[in-house]
């Protein structure tokens, strides 16, 4: 596998079985083609019943495929005498932080996975310290987790994964419980964590104005990933996204009716200030 690529995915068929344990003729996933480079900042997009969620189990292997292939850092995820070297590689966070919670220190559910891997004491202490520092949670290492946010949860869900060192981290749906404020401490860690630590981060979600935030995104529908590229290049389709169930980030949303309206206005705009700038640019030039 070229060294730039952390994950090839080849042909991913995938097939949940019913309770006899027999395959259902309508796949799950349907030849999924994909690779994730090392240091890229990537969401999968899709609404529910896509496989979106289904494709993030096979990358730690929780999941392993029917057909096709999935490589994570070299290693082959269907091979079970590699799992534990895999999971090194590649952490998981998902919905619910508080079933990823186990203990009632924040300092200690963070270590939890360094004690079970036989990390020395004092290489545990200074992991744990730097991942709560890096999530911006180290001054309450000493709460009780019972006591934070939502969001501050999920940040010491993935400081948990952080302290483990893998090279990336794939999170499902992260702050679909969460509320506005949450989210938006979610996002800048991930960001950070992407951009100052150099790990790629693979984010599955359905929030549009998350997406937008990332360096790549992929749409899912059906079984399959029908739309690959930068935010730029998926939100200038609105109508292919409209199609699959999906919104449009409000920013982006706004903007296309002003230009369906007939309004000069760059597209497509993804962010609140960029959209406040068009809106400005076409006022200043309707007064002229």
């Amino acid at each position: 596998m070229d060294s730039d690529i952390i994950i090839k995915i080849n042909d991913l068929h995938f097939s949940y079985t019913d309770e006899s344990g027999q395959l259902p003729t309508e796949e799950t996933l349907k030849g999924v083609d994909f690779s994730v480079k090392r240091g890229e900042f990537l969401a999968v997009l899709g609404h529910n019943g896509s496989g979106k969620s289904t494709l993030a189990r096979h990358l730690n292997a929780i999941l392993t495929p029917t057909e096709g292939s999935v490589e994570v850092c070299g290693v082959d995820t269907s091979d079970e005498d590699r799992i534990f070297e895999l999971r090194q590689h590649i952490g998981m966070v998902f919905q619910n932080p508080d079933n990823q919670i186990v203990s009632s220190v924040v300092e200690e559910d963070v270590a939890f996975a360094l004690e079970n891997m036989g990390v020395p004491y004092d290489e545990m202490r200074s992991r744990t310290d730097e991942a709560l520092k890096s999530v911006g949670m180290y001054e309450y290492r000493l709460h009780s987790p019972s006591q934070l946010s939502g969001g501050q949860k999920q940040r010491i869900a993935i400081a948990g994964i952080i302290a483990m060192r893998p090279e990336c981290i794939v999170l499902d749906e992260p702050t679909a419980m969460l509320d506005p404020q949450g989210r938006k401490e979610v996002m800048q860690v991930l960001k950070r964590l992407n951009r100052d630590y150099g790990i790629t981060v693979i984010l599955i979600t359905h929030y549009m104005d998350e997406a937008v935030q990332c360096g790549r995104v992929a749409v899912m529908e059906k079984g399959r990933i029908i739309l690959d590229g930068t935010p730029e290049q998926i939100f200038s389709e609105p109508e292919k996204l409209i199609k699959t169930g999906l919104g449009l980030p409000q920013a982006t949303e706004l903007a296309w009716e002003l230009k369906k309206a007939g309004y000069d206005v760059k597209f497509p705009v993804l962010s609140e200030e960029e959209c406040a700038d068009e809106i400005e640019r076409i006022i200043n030039a309707l007064q002229h």
